[in-house]
């Protein structure tokens, strides 16, 4: 019972924990994993209590069927999801290797309880192949775990950067790019010039605003140069509080390269992007000790899978060491604690 309390209490300081730093910086991700973490440390906990309580028998079995029945509907459904969402995405986007997030996704989750059933089925069967496979499925299994919990981790830091924070005014309105449409903005773009015109209104028409982004490879102009003319010919922003920056072709360079135009480095902004891109926009912000706020635009939900996969890719790249070391660490727990157990 003193162990179990322990892990009880371990869980909720730890969920506490990242409570307060997320209250006192938005802006990490770190707090956000301590408040997933220390909530599946606490049902851990709360589990071990009623079991030391001798109420195992019953709770255990409710819990079982309740957690069963739950990932049983979900798995498949959110496979068919994805699926769905990648053939889509096909339809009404480019076929891009960030579009096609969804879709990947979702065929690997196909594959990996036929996997399992292949394996369950020729359990018996002395060949190394078959014990390979059942190895493979255990690590693939374990590797999904362990980026589960962390883009749960990524959703719920997402989540809380856009509920926490106030509203100041800004001496400069941060607007990042996202592509063109031949010599026009995109739709997804259009939102974001959208927002922040209405950031701009929201201050009385004060402050300037800094339209980011350079000319890719596949487009006509500078990103820059089609955000300021729509914000003119749409908002009529005056030409005089637009000031481009033409030269980012990511979002680290959008704000470094912002923030080079801006009279002081210092200055307060506000920087405008997608909802699905506001948590790494905003720990950039952090690594670059900007004084800025992040705000997000809508976006189309048949876009949001993929968007959000992408922004948790790069996030993981960015802290690849890291989550590699994690990952394989988890990975190595598991497969001990199953070997044992078995």
């Amino acid at each position: 019972m003193v162990i179990a309390t322990g892990v009880l209490l371990l869980g909720l300081t730890c969920t506490v924990w990242g409570l307060v730093g997320v209250r006192r910086d938005p802006r990490r991700l770190r707090p956000s994993v301590a408040i997933l973490a220390g909530a599946l440390v606490t049902v851990i906990g709360l589990a071990a209590v009623v079991s030391a309580s001798g109420l195992l028998p019953r709770t255990l079995t409710v819990a079982l069927v309740v957690i069963g029945g739950v990932v049983a509907v979900a798995y498949p459904v959110l496979t068919v999801l994805l699926v769905l969402n990648g053939v889509t995405m096909i339809r009404r986007e480019r076929p891009t290797p960030a579009h096609l997030l969804s879709l990947t996704l979702g065929l690997g989750m196909t594959a990996l309880p036929v996997l399992s059933l292949i394996a369950i089925h020729l359990r018996d069967t002395r060949s190394p192949a078959v014990a390979v496979l059942g190895w493979l499925v255990l690590v693939v299994g374990s590797v999904l775990g362990y980026l589960a919990f962390a883009f749960g981790a990524f959703l719920l830091g997402t989540f809380l950067y856009r509920r926490i924070g106030r509203r100041l005014p800004a001496r400069y309105i941060v607007v990042l790019g996202a592509g063109l449409r031949g010599r026009q903005v995109s739709p997804l773009l259009a939102r974001r010039l959208d927002r922040a015109a209405a950031e701009f209104r929201r201050q009385g028409g004060a402050g300037t605003i800094v339209p980011s982004g350079g000319r890719g490879d596949d487009e006509e102009r500078t990103e820059a140069s089609a955000m300021a003319d729509y914000l003119r010919s749409e908002h009529g922003v005056p030409a005089a509080q637009i000031v481009p920056e033409d030269r980012a072709r990511t979002t680290r360079e959008n704000l470094t390269f912002s923030r080079a135009l801006f009279t002081a480095p210092d200055a307060r902004a506000i920087v405008v992007t997608s909802g699905y891109h506001v948590l790494r926009a905003a720990v950039l912000t952090r690594e670059l000790r900007m004084r800025a706020r992040v705000v997000g635009c809508r976006t189309v939900g048949y876009y949001l899978p993929s968007a959000y996969l992408r922004e948790f890719a790069a996030v993981l790249w960015a802290n690849r060491v890291m989550n590699v070391i994690l990952a394989s660490a988890f990975t190595a727990l598991t497969v001990s604690v199953i070997t044992l157990w078995r």
